[in-house]
């Protein structure tokens, strides 16, 4: 069982060190999100980073960007078409001062 444990932690360093991780469309979303929210409402935004809703949010948008949806858009379009996908980020909309 030690074996096994070791031979999968090695597998997911050399996984993570090498940043081929796809267009992590859900994790990119979910960081706009955190964006937009900062700039409406700064002192909810830092309570929810603070409370770890934040962290826990990018980890499972995470995991589910790796294990699922790049598989999905890597052998789904970009490894046929021969060049990858882009995210276009969204900038904040700043509300007009008052």
């Amino acid at each position: 069982m030690k074996k096994v444990f070791t031979i999968g932690l090695a597998l997911m360093v050399i996984l993570a060190i090498t940043g081929c991780y796809g267009p992590q469309k859900i994790t990119r979303m979910f960081d706009d999100w955190g964006n937009q929210m900062y700039v409406d409402s700064p002192w909810l935004a830092q309570l929810l980073l603070y409370v770890g809703v934040f962290g826990i949010g990018m980890w499972v948008c995470s995991i589910i960007d790796m294990l699922v949806l790049n598989v999905i858009d890597f052998w789904g379009e970009s490894a046929f078409r021969g060049y990858g996908t882009p995210f276009n980020h969204q900038a904040p909309t700043v509300p007009a001062k008052k």
